[in-house]
């Protein structure tokens, strides 16, 4: 593609140059004796004016036409904003400028002027008027194409990102009593940016939604780049600021001087219902740059914005359960753990309430018919607890805690195998790391579960044998996966939790904990062991089998 553009660029520019060679060695001739010698007749002169007036108007209505039907209808589609945008560019200003200044001088001369001045000016004039037409015509199609390249979607997404960017270097130097004025400007961009989102969702237009999404979040970041250089009148509140806010809400927005952050927010709490089930790649987009903003408001210590995030990663976990809407929920939920793994160093409390709100709206979803969800949060909040046990975070008791609260008696619940696996994978996973304690914590927590949906639960987790997921998913890893270095703890877990001879699970639970935790460091020794321990495992398995068996038949 860039290799044809360079070649148009090429060709357009020799042919332009052909012309300009042409028009050169045709007027030269000519141009220089109209210059010096006066001309034949005034009436000759009279008629090459008038022409040249005529396609200079052409030109003009041509140009006019072309802006007034297709500026008006392509902000019609996008946003009423181009319409000003356009007017105020400098290119656009200069080449319908020049053309009306062109058509008013040809004009002054063929019907005012001319016949009261004196022959020995005419020639100079008529050559005047024949460079302004020539200049016009020359700049014709130059013109139209960027006038049609002005239309494009991502060139207007462009200039109204632009935009924001230059009232936000001018409120920075701005005086006090303009301050306000900037910041409705910034703010009523960002929702001129959300309407070309709405509107081309809409339209199944995926190519300007992503566009308008980028837009927005280096809108954020830009934001966030400028904020402490920004003055204290910045953060005044004003009524009726952020569309389809209360007063309460906007309110509390600048007083934790998120106003600008809870904007952008606010545009996606407007893109997503529309985008629900019509472009599910723009849900994921959407939840991804939400954790994005949470990640960027933690990282400089921004709490008022982590909150804010935080409220409106909550409003489209409810909008998802609202909708009854499983791929949103499990895409919203995984970014929303994500975000509190990438927080855990430098916001570990915060963590524990992003845990507190998964729970939640885990339950929700239980409440309302949908209890299935409730399996994906369990694997989110034990891939959560395993990552703040391997860091030892402070905050791991907490989170371990609310791991093995979430299977709590309710209605609907108990046929969740999800939670079960969970917790079972994070007990195998534990053991790996000796934390005794924890592992302790989830088989008491296992034990009160029937050895029936136990023994079920460890042969779905045996049975993935895949690490990845075998379709096109956010999580790419397959959920009941557990890495070979942790099967033999699993399989030592099954054994203690069945009831099948305590004492051969106790050796494989010392066995397996002998095994590294982050890799193998002796390939061959590793397989050996694993493959012992499989096998009395197996043994172990097959007896309890035939016990359960006989109990059965007598």
């Amino acid at each position: 593609m860039q290799t044809l553009r360079t070649i148009g660029l090429a060709l357009g520019t020799g042919l332009l140059a052909l012309l300009v060679a042409w028009l050169i060695g045709e007027l030269a001739p000519l141009s220089l004796p109209l210059l010096l010698e006066p001309a034949e007749t005034h009436v000759h002169s009279t008629e090459v004016m008038r022409d040249l007036s005529r396609m200079l108007g052409v030109a003009l209505s041509m140009l006019v036409a072309l802006c007034a039907i297709a500026i008006p209808l392509t902000a019609n589609v996008y946003t009423p904003k181009l319409i000003e945008l356009f007017v105020a560019d400098r290119v656009n200003k200069l080449a319908l400028g020049y053309f009306v200044v062109a058509n008013a001088f040809v004009l002054w001369n063929a019907y005012v002027v001319f016949d009261r001045l004196s022959p020995s000016t005419t020639q100079l004039r008529v050559f005047v008027s024949m460079l302004l037409t020539l200049g016009a015509l020359v700049l014709i199609v130059p013109y139209v194409g960027y006038v049609l390249r002005f239309l494009i979607p991502r060139t207007i997404v462009q200039r109204l990102e632009n935009e924001v960017t230059y009232a936000l270097d001018r409120a920075v130097r701005a005086r006090p009593e303009d301050v306000a004025e900037l910041r409705h400007e910034v703010l009523e961009t960002i929702q001129y940016l959300g309407k070309i989102v709405l509107r081309s969702v809409d339209r199944y237009d995926r190519d300007t939604v992503f566009e308008g999404l980028r837009a927005l979040n280096d809108v954020f970041h830009t934001y966030q780049g400028r904020k402490a250089a920004l003055p204290p009148e910045w953060f005044r509140a004003a009524r009726g600021e952020i569309q389809g806010l209360g007063p309460e809400l906007i309110r509390e927005a600048h007083r934790q001087q998120a106003s600008v952050e809870v904007a952008i927010l606010q545009e996606f709490s407007l893109v997503l219902p529309l985008a629900i089930g019509r472009l599910p790649e723009v849900v994921a987009s959407l939840a991804a740059s939400t954790r994005n903003f949470g990640v960027c408001a933690a990282q400089a210590n921004d709490a008022g914005v982590r909150e804010q995030v935080t409220l409106y990663f909550n409003t489209f976990l409810r909008a998802s359960l609202q909708r009854r809407h499983p791929d949103t929920f499990y895409k919203f939920v995984y970014q929303y753990r994500r975000f509190a793994e990438e927080i855990l160093d430098c916001d570990p409390e915060h963590v524990v309430r992003i845990t507190f709100f998964l729970d939640y709206y885990g339950h929700q979803a239980v409440r309302m018919g949908l209890g299935f969800l409730i399996n994906v949060v369990a694997y989110d909040i034990a891939s959560l607890v395993e990552l703040a046990f391997r860091r030892r975070a402070e905050v791991r008791g907490e989170l371990l805690t609310a791991l093995i609260e979430l299977d709590r008696n309710e209605a609907g619940l108990s046929n969740m195998p999800g939670v079960v696996k969970a917790q079972l994978i994070l007990a195998a996973k534990l053991h790996s790391e000796h934390d005794d304690e924890a592992v302790t914590a989830l088989v008491s927590e296992l034990q009160k579960l029937p050895s029936e949906q136990l023994g079920v639960a460890v042969s779905q987790i045996l049975a993935a044998r895949e690490e990845n997921f075998w379709e096109i998913a956010d999580r790419r890893r397959h959920l009941d996966h557990v890495e070979p270095r942790y099967r033999p703890a699993l399989d030592a877990l099954r054994v203690r939790l069945l009831g099948e001879d305590p004492a051969l699970a106790h050796e494989l639970l010392e066995s397996s904990a002998e095994l590294p935790a982050h890799g193998v460091t002796d390939r061959r020794e590793d397989k050996v062991t694993t493959g012992r321990l499989a096998r009395r495992a197996i043994e172990a398995e097959s007896a309890g089998v035939a016990t359960r068996a006989l109990e059965r038949a007598s």
